[in-house]
């Protein structure tokens, strides 16, 4: 199976871009039940900069005291990314996972987000990789295939 078939499709993320404010932001992750947001480009919306956590909103921003109304996501976003691309199967994503301690990958074709992998769309459409990829990352131990 290819990641491609089990990642959310980039029609299904919420986006905001570097100058957003974090209450946008909180407010986006509401509606979307989700604790990231892709950062995209103000002018090409298909280029990923970074992601933007309800952690980073919580540990960078409101732990700090910083004025929410005027904070920007560009001050908070997580700008090291892990990328695949969607033709990569899910058994290497899962190790790509373990291998790595994340609970997602953006998915990115030539230049640009098509989906995120999030740990979950693997619990859910290929059970036996996603609790893999989450015993590894529970452990610290990096996923190993069963010869």
């Amino acid at each position: 199976m290819k990641v491609r078939d089990v990642m959310t499709d980039r029609n299904q993320l919420q986006c905001v871009t570097t100058v957003s404010f974090l209450p946008e932001v909180a407010k986006k992750m509401k509606e979307a039940d989700t604790g990231v947001i892709p950062v995209v480009d103000e002018q090409d919306k298909d280029k990923i900069l970074g992601l933007i956590t309800d952690r980073d909103i919580t540990i960078r921003a409101v732990a700090e005291g910083i004025d929410l109304a005027k904070a920007k996501v560009q001050d908070f976003m997580s700008k090291n990314l892990d990328c695949v691309t969607s033709d990569l199967d899910t058994t290497q994503a899962a190790k790509e996972m373990a291998s790595r301690q994340i609970k997602r990958l953006c998915v990115v074709d030539n230049g640009k987000l098509v989906g995120m992998l999030a740990l979950g769309d693997l619990a859910e459409f290929a059970s036996e990789q996603g609790e893999k990829a989450l015993e590894g990352i529970s452990h610290g131990a990096k996923f190993e295939q069963k010869k």
